[in-house]
């Protein structure tokens, strides 16, 4: 075996190279002397992945990429307030908007259950500076993700972000940052 100033360079690189080329994916070798060598790895995005709290609406089972999720809690009718027509909690110190993500998705239900005197979760989402809690009727679990984005016709569909399946089921990723609009609208 000779072992040289060259030895090993460029294997792992080719190694890399037929992983991504497999995928359909690109990589790029920028390199100025004296400089350094910028590698860039471009990747279909159907195979984007994240980490993802899936939560239950109703039937349904929702994807929230956990990078927007502040935090969750156990809500009951005595821990709301109202501020006119807006339902608020204490969280920290701070009133919080809590929103009923069923009447958000659905356009349906009002929260009737937590005025029942049932509890209730919430998951307080976080993006543009601002930070909501919206009612879920449960939180199923943590998980990462692949995210199959939904193609140019369905790409304008409001609070929807993409799509992922989950054992052979397939799940709605929720788009925070219109979520989050929409609660002006309440």
């Amino acid at each position: 075996v000779i072992v040289d100033d060259i030895a090993g360079r460029g294997f792992g690189l080719n190694i890399v190279r037929t992983h991504v080329d497999r995928i359909q994916g690109e990589i790029e070798v920028h390199s100025q002397p004296g400089k350094g060598t910028e590698f860039v790895m471009k990747l279909p995005l159907t195979l984007t992945m994240m980490n993802a709290l899936l939560v239950q609406v109703a039937e349904d089972i929702f994807a929230i990429p956990t990078m927007a999720v502040e935090k969750t809690f156990d809500i009951s009718p005595a821990d709301v307030e109202y501020l006119g027509n807006m339902r608020v909690a204490v969280m920290d110190g701070v009133l919080l908007p809590v929103l009923d993500l069923r009447h958000i998705l659905f356009d349906s239900g009002t929260g009737q259950c937590l005025e029942e005197g049932c509890r209730k979760t919430v998951v307080v989402l976080q993006a543009e500076e601002r930070r909501i809690g919206f009612l879920v009727d449960d939180l199923v679990e943590e998980q990462e993700i692949v995210i199959k984005h939904l193609g140019p016709c369905l790409k304008r569909v409001r609070k929807v972000a993409g799509a992922t399946t989950v054992r052979g089921e397939v799940i709605i990723i929720l788009a925070v940052r219109d979520l989050i609009r929409s609660a002006d609208a309440f």
